[in-house]
């Protein structure tokens, strides 16, 4: 996802910190279902996918959604709904096989201090 010019984006962008200067991302041939903006990506390697957190919508609108992107299926599907925020924190935390959602803000464009532990069963 991203912003561009003509709206947002649903291209799907793979980052490799092997590649050299220049060479580090690539755009992948699949797409999301639609546009998206702010989403924070994190990978887990043991599920094989990659969770999208929190992205906006075309009324830059917090969806409120937790997407799953399968990059051997090239399938996205809502996994589940958390609160509404923009721009939070995420990331995998792999002792605990848990991904952290942090902050954000909420709809009411407070900054919210919270945490939320996501994990698949």
């Amino acid at each position: 996802g991203g912003l561009a010019q003509g709206g947002l984006l649903s291209q799907i962008l793979r980052f490799s910190p092997a590649g050299t200067p220049g060479n580090r991302l690539t755009v992948l041939p699949q797409q999301l279902p639609q546009g998206l903006l702010a989403a924070q990506a994190v990978y887990d390697p043991n599920d094989r996918v990659v969770y999208l957190f929190a992205p906006m919508n075309t009324t830059w609108t917090s969806m409120g959604r937790i997407l799953q992107f399968d990059p051997q299926t090239s399938q996205t599907n809502i996994v589940a709904q958390m609160d509404a925020r923009r721009g939070p924190a995420a990331v995998y935390v792999s002792s605990l096989d848990m991904h952290m959602v942090i902050g954000g803000q909420a709809p009411s464009f407070g900054t919210s201090l919270d945490m939320w532990a996501f994990k698949r069963d």
